[in-house]
């Protein structure tokens, strides 16, 4: 069947010759098809860096809740016609009609390039189940604290999947001026190359950070532990990858602890919570504390000395220097809430009555210990506070927040003789309250309401409230409070 084939790089070469330079779509493509043809042409000494669309994970960002996203599952949601499947002629016309409809859809969310696909999905549930990785972000000016609090609530709200998340969408979106940095061992760069991928594929995934990071080796010791590497020297032929990704792609590479807790023996804290958490691993602490910078560079001793120098001192403090020094997470001052005049309106109201309760001029105790409280009030900006609470104290007094009464008893709600049978009720609902209410208390309100007409059944007389019923027994007044 493949006799007289042509070798690898003759078909691979074949191939691209066809697509010349068209976008590849495929479903499963990131981690199947390109992955295939990417190891194919760094064998036969191709460059292929080609743009792609992988079908799988738009469907699961435009079609959430199907019970998978096989390519047949997503031909039948769409209710195109049946094919026959693992067949190439027929799945790749198959995903070609896939492709039409998702396009389509794609034009309702305003999605009309492919650059735009990335910022213009995801986020929805199945995609937030997908494996994440753990990355840094620093706040470089203004801009970026604004840009990560919104990063930050937008993880909370619209993409909160056991714990929030951030979608690269978000990153995209919300990049200006912020650093992004690689991170520890869960970051993606460092992952990719534990499982060994190209150094091609490598220098793309660094490539969209603006910081690399590398760690001790304690950090990692697990892997050795774990069986995961043959010993500490493939942890370290890690760090050295990172570190010549950095010089290739002309990113600075730091030093980091990942720091966890600040003295070493503050571990047992970390593994008391992780070991609350599920973790079996929870007494085999990593050295997360805090370093000195004698000790870094220590860590790195199998370095060539200066660039553990680089990697410790000199890039870290070029990063620092490119932070603006200004920023605060939280600005100074209390940022009270400003009404206009609020001071005078507090002073002359409390002397007013002072003078009402005291008489005039005032007793001097009086008037020192008065004096004080408003000046030291006042002094620190309050006097707002006490005009609002003032003000919402006469807004409920006012009716605008009702009071309504419930008369419990002790042996039963609803009594079956008709004579015992009462309809308590607060004022109209619906009404304003008379000048002759608007300055009652609740209970005094109460009093005022209660001459609404008596029910013998659990309804009542348009404008009226019916609240509750009761025998006249051993009754017990509970007010409360009914909100507009």
């Amino acid at each position: 069947m493949v006799a007289d084939a042509p070798s690898e790089a003759e078909a691979l070469k074949a191939f691209l010759d066809f697509v010349d330079g068209r976008i590849l779509v495929a479903h499963n493509a990131h981690s199947f098809d390109i992955r295939f043809l990417r190891a194919a042409a760094k064998r036969s000494g191709i460059e292929f860096e080609p743009t792609y669309i992988d079908t799988l994970t738009m469907a699961q960002a435009m079609y959430p809740g199907l019970h998978n996203y096989k390519q047949g599952t997503i031909n039948k949601h769409l209710e195109l016609p049946a094919y026959e499947a693992h067949r190439a002629c027929e799945d790749s016309a198959a995903l070609g009609r896939i492709l039409c409809v998702m396009l389509k859809d794609l034009e309702e969310k305003q999605v009309t390039a492919v650059s735009g696909i990335n910022t213009g999905l995801g986020g929805n549930r199945e995609v937030l189940k997908k494996k994440y990785y753990h990355l840094i972000i620093l706040v470089r000016n203004q801009m970026g604290l604004k840009n990560l609090y919104k990063i930050v609530s937008e993880a909370h709200v619209n993409y909160f999947f056991k714990k929030p998340r951030v979608p690269r969408s978000l990153l995209n979106k919300y990049r200006d001026g912020l650093i992004l940095t690689s991170a520890c061992e869960a970051g993606e760069l460092y992952r990719a190359v534990v499982e060994g991928r190209s150094y091609e594929e490598l220098k793309k995934i660094a490539s969209y950070y603006d910081v690399l990071e590398v760690q001790p080796l304690g950090n990692n010791a697990y892997m050795v532990r774990e069986g995961k590497v043959e010993s500490e020297e493939v942890i370290k032929d890690f760090n050295r990858t990172v570190i010549k990704l950095g010089e290739d792609l002309h990113k600075p590479v730091i030093a980091t602890g990942d720091v966890h807790f600040t003295e070493p023996e503050d571990a047992i804290y970390r593994s008391v919570l992780q070991a609350g958490n599920g973790f079996k691993d929870a007494d085999n602490q990593p050295p997360l504390f805090y370093r000195t910078t004698e000790d870094m560079l220590n860590q790195f001793s199998y370095l060539p000395k200066e660039k553990a120098y680089e990697i410790v001192v000199t890039n870290p403090r070029k990063i620092a220097a490119s932070i603006d020094g200004n920023v605060r997470a939280i600005p100074r001052g209390t940022y009270p809430p400003s009404i206009e005049g609020a001071e005078q309106q507090l002073r002359d109201a409390t002397w007013e009555h002072a003078k009402r309760d005291y008489g005039d001029p005032l007793p001097e105790i009086v008037e020192k210990r008065l004096q004080k409280e408003l000046d030291s009030i006042c002094g620190h900006g309050y006097a707002v506070l006490y005009v609002i609470a003032v003000k919402l104290v006469a807004y409920s007094n006012a009716g605008v927040i009702r009071w309504a009464v419930v008369v419990r008893s002790a042996r039963q709600l609803w009594p079956t003789s008709p004579e015992s049978r009462r309809s308590t009720v607060c004022r109209p609902t619906t009404a304003a309250p008379s000048a002759s209410t608007a300055s009652l208390s609740p209970m005094a309100a109460w009093t005022t309401a209660s001459t609404c007409p008596t029910r013998t059944a659990p309804t009542a007389v348009p404008g009226c409230w019916w609240t509750a019923t009761t025998s006249l027994s051993r009754p017990s007044l509970v007010l409360r409070r009914q909100g507009t």
